[in-house]
């Protein structure tokens, strides 16, 4: 990270659960990127971009879970989601993703409702 740092201006410091569950974030707080992509679960529970923010006091990106109804929803699922996300930052400004890559078998169709959703949703 330290060498990505060097010659850019943007990084986004990524904690990959794909290998297992974290039980804990608070060694990465001191690693580099300026904005925080985790897990939607650690230690079992559930880790929101709110309690990811207040960690790591930087800006977050996230809050889908990528095998959650953007893999399997229909459309009303994914607003629903993606309200209710938004209702819970209170106004607070985030990128919205998933907590890891989206998957390929995500339909096309799903990640266009999200972005679309995330354009037109107020509060």
């Amino acid at each position: 990270m330290q060498e990505c740092n060097a010659n850019t201006q943007l990084n986004i410091l990524h904690i990959c659960d794909y290998e297992g569950q974290y039980d804990d974030l608070t060694r990465f707080i001191s690693y580099p990127g300026q904005i925080i992509n985790a897990p939607c679960e650690i230690a079992g529970k559930p880790f929101s971009l709110q309690a990811c923010e207040q960690l790591f006091k930087r800006p977050v990106m996230g809050g889908l879970y990528r095998k959650g109804a953007i893999l399997e929803g229909n459309p009303d699922d994914i607003a629903k989601e993606i309200k209710i996300l938004k209702k819970s930052q209170k106004g607070k400004l985030f990128i919205l993703g998933a907590d890891c890559t989206i998957l390929p078998k995500t339909p096309i169709d799903n990640i266009r409702t999200a972005i679309k959703t995330s354009h037109h949703t107020h509060k």
